[in-house]
């Protein structure tokens, strides 16, 4: 019999890339850490079917555009708080709101996406001390592995790993 195993909220971890480098040659990856909430939205595109062999339409999903809401305390010094209280100051637009992602999954396998997400709904509380913002995360998102070494994450694709990852 296999052995269940719960995973706890500290085992599913996302990062940004503060450096924003958009090649992912030379990211600084930040945990964001000092966060009480984690939801990880698929938000499917979906597509109504009248199909003439079903009395009723069928609903296809037709792609994914993931979303996480996310937020960080606003302790100066965190390089999550830091890099996105600098977003909020500068106001950027277009590709100045893109960064890259990583969001580490629990379990076994170490399964990981990357990608580029936007930066977007950014609101700075003070009364609860955070500011709170959106990950759209888009695009292509890559899937692969990840290892963790002192706090850095380390990618590796699921193409060039020689490995297959098995869909959830």
């Amino acid at each position: 019999m296999a052995t269940l195993t719960t995973l706890t909220k500290d085992k599913y971890i996302p990062f940004l890339d503060t450096a924003q480098s958009m090649d992912y040659s030379e990211c600084e990856w930040a945990a964001i850490d000092l966060s009480t909430v984690f939801e990880l939205a698929m938000n499917e595109e979906t597509e109504e079917y009248d199909y003439i062999c079903y009395a009723a339409p069928v609903t296809e999903v037709e792609s994914n555009k993931p979303s996480m809401d996310q937020e960080i305390r606003t302790v100066e010094g965190n390089k999550v708080h830091d890099f996105i209280a600098k977003q909020f100051y500068d106001m950027p637009i277009g590709d100045q709101c893109k960064t890259p992602f990583l969001l580490c999954f629990g379990g076994e396998g170490k399964k990981a996406w990357r990608g580029t997400c936007t930066l977007t709904n950014k609101t700075l509380n003070t009364v609860d001390k955070k500011y709170t913002f959106t990950m759209e995360m888009g695009g292509d998102i890559e899937k692969g592995t990840y290892a963790i070494a002192s706090g850095v994450p380390t990618f590796t694709p699921a193409k060039t790993a020689g490995q297959s990852i098995k869909e959830y």
